[in-house]
């Protein structure tokens, strides 16, 4: 005899509370049960085992729509075991992607953490704080996940990731507006294959600024290469190149702070 439970029975004998199977039936994975004259839901103990089954394969992250297929060969009187052995295959790659991508976000704010902790706390909100590295998250993570290089530290992967904490604090200052001073003189940029180059006056005193940004800007950001090229009667040329990943985060960088944005957008058309 085929027994019949309502749905605070079915929630009792399964575990899984009469909220759930009523959701479960709403999204078509448990078909609409039976109704006696007082449109009491009644189920049977088939129904609890189709329920068991939807709540193991969605604890361990299994999507509705697969687990409609499974459902529906079954009910197809076709065994899904093999096709169910073929899920868990694609269901232990897509796991362990995320596993890779969410140890790439633990890296990023274990390195955004011990640089903000390292600098002193400034008395507004401003670009030494912790916010302004929580900005530039997305930049270091995109980096990271471009730069496939196997460069390792002896703990974990070099972050890309500028570091004003390695300039001297009496010069932090004036890093940040001769920075300003330079891109602001900034007359065409050029698409490098690892980089970009910027067009400057050729004058003295953007000389003297040139190098006392790159005499700051390389203990900031090691990873970066900077070269200086003064054509004979012409311009002058900062190049800032680096490995793979490094023209992405620049780029990012870039556009996070809305800096030459037309010549950005000129130099790649």
């Amino acid at each position: 005899m085929n027994v019949t439970m309502r749905i605070g029975e079915l929630a009792h004998h399964t575990g899984i509370s009469a909220k759930t199977i009523r959701y479960y039936e709403s999204v078509g994975l448990l078909p609409r049960p039976r109704r006696t004259a007082n449109q009491y839901r009644l189920y049977t103990e088939h129904d609890a085992i189709m329920l068991r089954f939807i709540v193991g394969a969605r604890s361990l992250g299994y999507p509705v729509a697969d687990i409609a297929q499974l459902l529906a060969l079954r009910e197809k009187s076709a065994l899904p075991c093999q096709q169910v052995l073929v899920s868990l295959d694609v269901r232990l790659r897509d796991i362990e992607r995320r596993v890779v991508e969410l140890q790439a976000v633990r890296d990023t704010l274990e390195h955004i953490r011990s640089v903000a902790t390292s600098r002193p706390q400034p008395a507004d909100c401003d670009g030494q704080c912790a916010c302004y590295l929580l900005m530039e998250g997305n930049a270091m993570l995109n980096a990271k996940n471009s730069a496939k290089t196997s460069t390792k530290t002896s703990t974990n992967e070099a972050v890309l990731a500028c570091n004003p904490n390695a300039i001297p604090a009496d010069r932090r200052e004036q890093w940040a507006v001769t920075g300003q001073q330079v891109y602001a003189a900034v007359q065409e940029v050029r698409d490098l294959p690892d980089g970009y180059a910027f067009r400057l006056p050729a004058d003295p005193a953007m000389l003297l600024k040139v190098a006392e940004y790159i005499n700051n800007e390389r203990l900031c950001c090691a990873f970066v290469y900077f070269t200086v090229e003064i054509e004979a009667q012409g311009p002058l040329w900062l190049r800032l190149t680096g490995a793979e990943g490094v023209k992405e985060y620049m780029r990012s960088v870039f556009e996070m702070h809305d800096l030459l944005a037309p010549l950005f957008q000129r130099a790649t058309e």
